[in-house]
């Protein structure tokens, strides 16, 4: 009687790389970069019972992230990179993605949330700041030398 343990199992054959996804460049920040910090601490929106903050920046070859926080009622709990809440508050962070990156000159944030009563607030960055730490950027490798 033949067994299966008697006929040999051909070797694979070797697969080919897996396609690697990219983003698009609207979509999301390169992922092959080191970003430059950019500190920002202003408010978006301050009231008795809101608080919405641009917290700092990450300055890519091709845009910026922006770091949010919030604080305010405890009615619905948006956490993109994570929240909390407890009886009397909400309060969580997220992020925002700019492309492309800005031009010198003044750049004005806008935010709504009318479900918490935040009427359109903004505020104004320096858009040269943010376009000068572009500089900075690092590449993680060479282009084409990625592993």
């Amino acid at each position: 009687m033949t067994s299966s343990k008697d006929f040999p199992i051909p070797p694979s054959a070797p697969r080919p790389p897996s396609a690697r996804f990219v983003p698009p460049a609207w979509a999301a920040p390169p992922a092959n970069e080191l970003p430059v910090a950019v500190h920002l601490g202003k408010f978006l929106h301050r009231s008795p019972h809101m608080v919405v903050a641009v917290r700092s920046a990450e300055v890519y070859s091709t845009g910026c992230s922006f770091s949010l926080s919030w604080m305010g009622p405890p009615t619905i709990a948006f956490t993109s990179s994570g929240g909390s809440g407890a009886g009397d508050e909400l309060a969580g962070t997220g992020s925002a993605w700019l492309w492309p990156l800005t031009p010198a000159g003044h750049l004005r944030l806008l935010a709504q949330w009318m479900d918490f009563g935040l009427a359109e607030s903004s505020v104004v960055l320096d858009g040269g700041t943010l376009r000068d730490a572009a500089a900075g950027v690092q590449q993680f490798w060479a282009e084409g030398g990625q592993p």
